[in-house]
């Protein structure tokens, strides 16, 4: 093998190696956030009661307390929002409220996860409220 195929060898192995051979790792300042313990309240409503104000709340734990947004489903609409009140906290609670129309009996779903000022993105959770 020539010098110019040998040089030209070491440079695709340095480049295969450099794009997938090392990754480094997380520090802190780049940790994802973690959310848990989906609740509503009430957690039951009555078929005929109205329309009843609903309380969704969940936990967050997030090492650089950089939460920017939450993106929750509910009845197949998504939400983007700014989260407000958890600047600099690395643990909390986050609470949403939306209206349920109780008519109709059925299950409704909701599913969100929040995002960080990086751009890293939480586990999601779902959770059902049922018109009973």
């Amino acid at each position: 093998m020539n010098t110019m195929n040998t040089m030209k060898l070491l440079f695709i192995t340095a480049l295969i190696f450099g794009a997938f051979g090392c990754e480094k790792p997380k520090s802190s300042s780049e940790s994802t956030p973690k959310i848990s313990n989906l609740t509503f309240d009430p957690s039951t409503l009555a078929k005929g009661s109205g329309t009843v104000q609903v309380k969704a709340q969940f936990d967050f734990e997030d090492d650089d307390g950089d939460i920017k947004t939450l993106t929750y489903t509910f009845e197949g609409a998504t939400e983007t929002t700014k989260v407000l009140n958890v600047a600099s906290k690395t643990q909390g609670a986050i609470k949403v409220t939306f209206s349920i129309n109780t008519a109709i009996a059925k299950p409704y779903s909701l599913s969100g996860y929040v995002t960080d000022s990086k751009g890293n993105k939480s586990n999601t959770l779902s959770g059902t409220l049922t018109v009973e």
